[in-house]
């Protein structure tokens, strides 16, 4: 047994069974301390994290381990809301004859937030508390892992207007969550994300493509109702699905496709607008509208009332990704 030389002995007699009893005195952690912080690497990679423990007896030793994260609103710098919109949690236990564990939630699993680590020793448990938190990687980074994903064309424009590239808040290492449920640097909302999905920015990519792919399909079949489209139409259609409703309507009386409404967009921002044929906004101009709307902007959909006729519009957003980047 590899830990036999810390077993000792209390006597001299051939063949006699020593049991070594964990204490206090015997047994204490060695790494991490208490309450250390650690940074996930810009390659959605965990670090090193080693809990290592020095004790006399031996083992088998039965470890648990729980990492959680209490998701709050935070889009921008140190702006971190209160209220835990969602509560992300995963655990998991094991039996070793180790004396050392490194921190694994499994293949390509990359989670952050807190982490409790306890070793149950004989009847001795000792337990750690640690932080883990995110770092965001370079933009030359992210434009080498999508050219490796097929399909995954429009992720960097995506990316860059959601979120300019970033999956966390530098100022506190956690992801970014906006207030309809985006997370990370796709800003991953339907089908609701998972741990992995949300701390590890390769696979909130993935998820992104995965989505991007599923609305190219659907506005594909959209225009494929009356044909007479092009492929940058069926683009710009499924970046409009991918903030909300259809781009293009059919006009049986041009029979051509058109823009799906009569709507000015507020060029501050990506996605608000107006439908111009409201009476509250016709005849006003951006500049006009914008003054009096952009008050109640931060509000959400609490901000849009009778007089301030506003709207997400995924026109202006596909309009914006579209032409922007």
């Amino acid at each position: 047994m590899d830990n036999a030389q810390n077993a000792g002995t209390t006597n001299t007699t051939p063949d006699s069974l020593v049991q070594v009893v964990a204490t206090a005195e015997n047994t204490t952690w060695i790494t991490p301390a208490d309450n250390a912080e650690f940074k996930i690497n810009a390659d959605a990679t965990l670090p090193d994290i080693v809990f290592e423990f020095s004790t006399q007896r031996p083992g088998p030793y039965e470890w648990t381990w729980s990492i959680s994260w209490d998701a709050k609103i935070g889009v921008y710098e140190n702006q971190r809301k209160t209220t835990v919109k969602r509560v992300f949690t995963e655990s998991g236990t094991f039996s070793s004859g180790e004396k050392t564990w490194k921190a694994n939630f499994g293949p390509d699993r990359v989670l952050g937030g807190s982490l409790s680590v306890s070793v149950k020793i004989g009847e001795l448990t000792l337990s750690r508390n640690i932080k883990i938190t995110g770092q965001n990687p370079n933009e030359a980074d992210v434009v080498a892992f999508i050219n490796t994903l097929e399909g995954a064309e429009n992720l960097l424009k995506l990316a860059r207007h959601e979120t300019h590239i970033k999956n966390f808040i530098n100022s506190d290492g956690q992801p970014i969550l906006s207030f309809d449920d985006g997370y990370g640097m796709t800003q991953a909302t339907i089908p609701p994300p998972d741990y992995n999905t949300v701390w590890n920015w390769k696979a909130n990519i993935v998820a992104g493509r995965d989505l991007f792919q599923d609305k190219m399909a659907q506005a594909r079949r959209h225009l494929s109702t009356h044909g007479n489209f092009t492929e940058e139409m069926v683009e710009r259609e499924a970046i409009s699905l991918w903030n909300g409703g259809f781009y293009y309507k059919w006009n049986e009386q041009t029979r051509a496709w058109e823009r799906q409404y009569n709507h000015l967009c507020d060029s501050t921002t990506g996605n608000i607008g107006w439908n111009m044929n409201q009476p509250v906004n016709s005849g006003q101009s951006e500049a006009q509208l914008h003054t009096r709307d952009q008050p109640t902007y931060r509000r959400g959909t609490a901000g849009q009332s009778a007089h301030n006729r506003w709207v997400y519009s995924g026109l202006c957003y596909a309009d914006t990704v579209f032409e922007r980047y």
